[in-house]
């Protein structure tokens, strides 16, 4: 299976765990935000879990696009999560989506086959680099992510969702690079796998992203969260692959105009998605929960 194919798949898996964990974690007191102890709690219910297990179903295919293709490829195909969790959260609540959202679907799916046409993104990258640039990946996202935690404690309401919107899709575009790394060496034996770096920070920041994502579904607010995770995401994993894995997109001439206007039809299609799409609002997605 080819690595678009591949992303397709994730992200149809990730919206269907968006979609529940959503119900689930928007519904949990203030006081638990960015604390283990939400998570601790969010595991005792049936349909977060089923959420859980999404993701990592969805993990894995991303791995797998990885593996075979470039974070420039794989990461704006996952964008089309949140069209999948759209139509998740429609059949969950027996609602039927508006001829609007049904426009908004179309242009983020539009806009993705005209920036794949035009800009020829490379299907393959090194997926290694230099111990300097991992120590400065890992430092940068660390200190945006931490800085953008403080930040959002200290603020209540729409301001805290967007912060912890933007550290969650800050945490997710890492960890699309951790698995790109990690994928690149799943052939190498058990062994020696062991033996590498990769697991490990794997599981690290596998746990630390999952208490900001979570983090961000529980302030609620799913007009302004989703889609600023959803577009953070594969803009910053974009900036990682060009600049660590030599991963390139072909911008001479008309393509770079293509490219922004493309970019720009996704993003408002995303953002009709969340803002006026009569599916993803916070009373539709949060009730009812099956605990």
């Amino acid at each position: 299976m080819s690595s678009a194919l591949l992303a397709i798949a994730a992200a149809a898996v990730y919206g269907t765990g968006v979609a529940l964990q959503y119900r689930v974690a928007s519904r949990r007191p203030e006081h638990e935000v960015l604390r283990p102890t939400l998570l601790v709690r969010l595991v005792h219910s049936r349909m977060w879990l089923l959420g859980l297990g999404a993701d990592v179903v969805g993990f894995a295919l991303q791995a797998a696009a990885l593996r075979r293709g470039a974070l420039v490829v794989v990461q704006p195909l996952l964008t089309t999560s949140l069209v999948f969790a759209l139509g998740v959260a429609a059949a969950l609540d027996r609602r039927r989506i508006a001829g609007r959202d049904w426009l908004s679907v179309a242009a983020v799916l539009g806009g993705l086959a005209v920036f794949v046409a035009v800009t020829e993104p490379s299907t393959e990258s090194t997926a290694t680099a230099s111990g300097t640039a991992w120590f400065g990946l890992w430092s940068a996202t660390g200190a945006a992510v931490g800085l953008l935690a403080v930040a959002a404690r200290r603020r209540s309401g729409r301001w805290r969702a967007g912060l912890l919107a933007v550290a969650a899709g800050l945490a997710d575009a890492f960890m699309a690079t951790i698995a790109k790394a990690f994928s690149a060496r799943l052939g190498v034996g058990v062994a020696t796998l062991a033996r590498s770096w990769q697991p490990y920070a794997l599981a690290v920041a596998g746990l630390a992203t999952l208490l900001v994502v979570q983090s961000a579904y529980q302030a609620g607010h799913a007009h302004l969260t989703l889609p600023i995770i959803t577009a953070t995401d594969p803009v910053v994993a974009a900036v990682i692959g060009v600049s660590m894995f030599g991963e390139h997109l072909v911008l001479s001439g008309l393509r770079s105009v293509a490219l922004v206007a493309s970019a720009a039809v996704v993003a408002v299609g995303i953002a009709r998605l969340g803002s006026r799409a009569t599916i993803i609002r916070d009373d539709a997605l949060t009730g009812p929960v099956v605990t």
